[in-house]
């Protein structure tokens, strides 16, 4: 190589002062695609279920009202944690697995080499890139021979073998070689920073809970102010200002879901720390829910799919067959080459040599050469290359060999040739004779056949995006299990926007696909109907993980991957997949049991301030009643159902499920609660108080024996359980619950009232909703 003096410290001081953001001059990473500490803040906080409980809990102080009257703020608070933990959590992950990348790089600084950080390299500057190395900017080679993996930005498996005065890309790396490359894009001028710039920044994780418990809460927020109002004004008139204050704001309180939000929570963070044990790296709670909607799985081959290695095919002798593969080992073994090429067939190799390697000594050795395609050793009078086909015999014809099946369409082909010495310089190889031809291809990870099995199975589909030739990404999909995989297409050949939509229809296999239309097409996906999945490692990938439902990306890819991505799997192993889909299955399935509790009391509780706000009744309930209702037939129990296993399909909309199971209990509760009230002139104001709470207990244990169904042993003990608890507490402490004794037969009719109530109620809502279904059939 030629020697190199670079810039001068005094140069690259100048450039570093002419940086700007127009014009980058110094190799500053472009703008963070994470949140920063501030937003998560503000993101958490800044919510309407948070405005409207501190609202109360302010109203509740005003008065002089004693403390234990806003612990309700204790379930805001830990919500709040829980979320901003675990993302502040997930944003630290990221950053030290990006500390964790960035190796220094080798600099020349006034003819001195000098190893500096990635973010000190200024346009201009002089590299010196190794094997194994990754390029931090785009650089013009000047001096050297390379084999350059672009696959992080263009997708395509097979490596370039640029020559002096062609680009190596920052963002790929050297699989053999070395370098002299100067500087000539940095910073936001990469064209990598171009890329991962159309992502913009992470997107949500559009999680259908979350978004329903918000809808519902903004409703009610709107509702709080005028009941809220006309309540406190008929309240007045029948006691004084701080008793009508606290009663009030109970009945506000038991309005909003706040039990479900803080449950919710605590369900996908414990999904985040089970998914923590197989290495997965959740970014944002509500992903789990995401990828277990997923219906639709878009695959990144490069890997994804492939583990990113070569692996031999096969050799195809055209001599004596021992001759060529001794030929083989012989060359393979005297190169000090570890690309990706050599390192496959070495591996070969050893698996087949059965003398030493070192009674092979090679005389003469000449290294891969980016602009001859080719490398080869001389054993004394006898030398042998390896290289491109075209390169060392144009005129040979290896068509045959496809045509026969002999190679395969997605082999990397190499041809071995003896010849009497090895050439000099770039001059042809003198009176080559073939001795084989050497068959590589993408290496398929072992556990992929039996993930992509799994995810058919649980009626997931499967897609193959890839910037690669369509015809090998067919083949390598093959190998991997994925049906329908000659349903292949150039995404190159397509031109509109209805081409797009035409082809994300029919076909299962994309090749040359660009970042753009990665992106297209998982848009196209979700217009037909899909909540997909993206998986992705690369540059090229970002704008497709960001657009989909959920993103991928494996811990050993690039940053802005990474960064947009909603789940990292840290030891880039896919299949832990199925385990975070079986623990999102868990979370959604196991929530929407235990949400049907909480919206009983929603809705009953809806209806009391409404009711009692227009009738001069006063209002039957005091916190501590409420208490244990909601504890027997709520709290408890809900936990303990939103943590049990359950594997079932997800199926059906969240908040169509959950009022399928809690609309007969609430009915039940406000029917029964209103005919006390009716009825009950005759008994005292503690007695009615005491049937009241009697009703709601009933209904809500009622809504249990229905979300329990069908019982297993766990289920079973959950609901004789919370019924004797409650019981316990009704009869065992009256005094404490402020409860009294009431005639016999008021017990019988609330039993009767409300398992009549309930059983019609959750007959109609179950033939309505078979009568819609039969409809959306039609």
């Amino acid at each position: 190589m030629e020697p190199f003096t670079g810039l001068t410290p005094g140069e690259a001081a100048a450039r570093a002062m002419e940086d700007t953001p127009q014009h980058p001059t110094v190799n500053r990473d472009p703008k963070s695609h994470t949140k920063s500490v501030g937003r998560i803040l503000c993101e958490n906080a800044l919510t309407v279920f948070n405005l409207v409980n501190l609202v109360l809990a302010i109203c509740v102080i005003s008065v002089g009202a004693p403390i234990k009257n806003i612990l309700f703020m204790g379930i805001v608070l830990m919500n709040l944690a829980i979320g901003v933990v675990q993302e502040l959590r997930a944003r630290a992950v990221v950053e030290k697995l990006t500390l964790l990348a960035d190796a220094p790089v080798r600099v020349l600084r006034g003819g001195v080499e000098t190893p500096l950080p990635r973010t000190e390299i200024v346009l201009g500057d002089t590299l010196r890139l190794h094997t194994g190395e990754r390029v931090p900017c785009d650089c013009r080679i000047l001096d050297g021979a390379c084999e350059a993996d672009a696959s992080a930005l263009t997708g395509e498996s097979v490596p370039e073998t640029p020559d002096v005065g062609e680009m190596l890309w920052a963002g790929s790396f050297l699989t053999s070689g070395s370098v002299y490359a100067e500087a000539t894009g940095v910073g936001s001028a990469c064209r990598m920073a171009a890329i991962a710039a159309s992502a913009k920044e992470s997107k949500l994780a559009p999680s259908e809970i979350m978004r329903t418990l918000n809808r519902v809460i903004s409703v009610l927020a709107a509702a709080i102010i005028p009941v809220g109002a006309v309540l406190m004004w008929q309240q007045l008139r029948l006691q004084d200002f701080s008793l009508a204050v606290v009663n009030v704001t109970a009945a506000l309180i038991g309005m909003i879901p706040e039990g479900l939000m803080l449950l919710t929570s605590t369900v996908f963070a414990v999904g985040v720390i089970r998914l923590s044990k197989y290495r997965v790296l959740v970014r944002e709670l509500a992903s789990i829910e995401s990828l277990a909607r997923v219906n639709l799985l878009c695959l990144d081959k490069t890997g994804t799919i492939t583990s990113g290695e070569m692996e031999f095919s096969t050799l195809i002798p055209m001599t004596d067959a021992e001759d060529a593969a001794r030929a083989l080992r012989m060359l393979t073994f005297a190169l000090d080459d570890d690309s990706a090429t050599f390192s496959a067939i070495r591996r070969w190799g050893i698996r087949r040599e059965r003398t030493p390697c070192e009674l092979y000594p090679a005389t003469v050795k000449m290294p891969f050469s980016s602009r001859t395609k080719r490398s080869g050793a001389a054993f004394g009078d006898v030398a042998y290359v390896l290289g491109a086909p075209e390169w060392l015999m144009p005129h040979l014809d290896i068509t045959p060999y496809y045509e026969n099946g002999q190679l395969r369409p997605d082999a990397r082909v190499l041809l071995l040739v003896r010849c009497a010495h090895l050439p000099d310089g770039d001059a042809p190889v003198e009176h080559p004779v073939p001795v084989a031809l050497v068959a590589l291809r993408d290496q398929v990870r072992e556990t992929a056949k039996e993930t992509f099995s799994f995810f058919l199975r649980e009626g997931v589909g499967l897609r193959v995006i890839s910037g690669d030739n369509p015809v090998t990404v067919s083949q390598v999909a093959a190998r991997a299990g994925i049906p329908h995989a000659e349903r292949y297409i150039d995404a190159s050949t397509l031109e509109s926007r209805s081409d797009v939509l035409a082809a994300a229809e029919r076909y299962t296999v994309f090749g040359r696909v660009t970042p753009e239309r990665k992106r297209e097409l998982v848009e196209a996906f979700r217009l037909l109907g899909f909540t997909t999945a993206m998986t992705g490692d690369g540059v090229n990938d970002v704008p497709a993980l960001r657009e989909a439902d959920c993103g991928i990306a494996m811990a050993s890819g690039t940053d802005a991957a990474r960064a947009v991505a909603k789940l990292v799997l840290l030891d880039s192993n896919f299949d832990a997949l199925p385990k975070v889909v079986a623990e999102g299955r868990r979370c959604i399935n196991n929530l929407q049991r235990s949400a049907s509790l909480f919206l009983v009391k929603t809705m009953y509780a809806t209806v009391f301030a409404v009711l009692f706000a227009l009738v001069p009744w006063a209002y039957p309930f005091v916190p501590i009643q409420l208490t244990l209702v909601s504890t027997t037939t709520i709290g408890i129990p809900s936990f303990l159902l939103a943590l049990g296993p359950n594997r079932e399909r997800v199926s059906g909309r969240f908040l169509e499920n959950v009022l399928r199971r809690s609309l007969p209990g609430a009915v039940s509760a406000v029917v029964t609660v209103t005919a006390a009230q009716l009825l009950g002139t005759s008994l005292t104001p503690a007695q009615l108080s005491s049937v009241c709470v009697l009703c709601l207990g009933l209904a809500g244990i009622a809504t249990i024996l229905r979300t329990c169904m069908p019982f297993d042993r766990v289920r079973a003990a959950i609901f004789i359980g919370m019924t004797a608890a409650f019981c316990a507490g009704y009869f065992g402490f009256p005094d404490f619950f402020e409860l009294c004794a009431v005639p016999p037969a008021w017990y019988l009719a609330a039993v009767l009232a409300t398992a009549a109530v309930f059983t019609l109620t959750d007959r109609a809502v179950f033939l309505i909703h078979r009568a819609f279904a039969r409809t959306g059939e039609k």
